[in-house]
């Protein structure tokens, strides 16, 4: 090829290499259950107690040295706000080691809780993903979430993966399917985590 027929096609080939704009990423997200016509319709996820809920309360705790130097992110109380998932995997937690989202053998969505790392027997961390704007699971049978009425009432639902054999408080009839709508989050004060731990 010549020199002057390379220049001649130069501007094309900018063109077609030219590398996508810089993207600002989330670093997390936030849940809403999605079934119109459903009584958890536009609830949000909660987590308190190793679980997941909708219409609950989310719990968080930060250790007292980490209170005193003021690297609490996101407090330490139980808060009203959505807890934030860093992926479909994780829970977005500063403490170290992470708290890993899992289904029990129950079915019920969970995540293991401060420096705890046990999950039961049988557990499993697979078939958890997030895409566009849903987070899913697809494994061992089950397709999805379940919300399901919590024993305690109050108009709570403990968040189960959509499967037959599941074991809820009233059996799955009471339950109702949802979608997880994801929202993006990200801190207005440039965290990377939305607290220190979900208890």
């Amino acid at each position: 090829m010549k020199f002057s027929t390379f220049l001649s096609i130069l501007p094309f080939l900018a063109g077609v290499i030219a590398l996508p704009a810089e993207k600002k990423t989330s670093k997390g997200f936030t849940v809403v259950a999605i079934n119109p016509g459903s009584p958890v319709h536009n609830l949000k996820l909660d987590a308190s107690s190793t679980n997941l809920y909708l219409n609950s309360e989310t719990d968080v705790w930060c250790p007292p040295e980490a209170v005193k130097a003021g690297g609490c992110p996101g407090g330490n109380t139980t808060i009203r706000d959505t807890p934030v998932l860093a992926s479909a995997n994780y829970m977005s937690a500063k403490i170290p080691g992470g708290e890993h989202i899992y289904v029990d053998p129950n079915g019920h969505v969970r995540y293991t809780g401060g420096s705890d790392s046990h999950m039961e027997p049988g557990s499993s961390t697979n078939g958890f993903s997030q895409v566009e704007r849903e987070w899913n699971y697809k494994a061992n049978g089950a397709d999805g979430f379940l919300a399901c009425p919590f024993r305690g009432g109050n108009d709570i639902w403990e968040v189960f993966v959509n499967a037959k054999n599941i074991t809820t408080y009233r059996g799955v009839d009471a339950c109702h399917p949802f979608k997880a709508q994801t929202t993006p989050w990200q801190s207005s004060d440039g965290r990377d985590f939305a607290v220190w731990s979900y208890t």
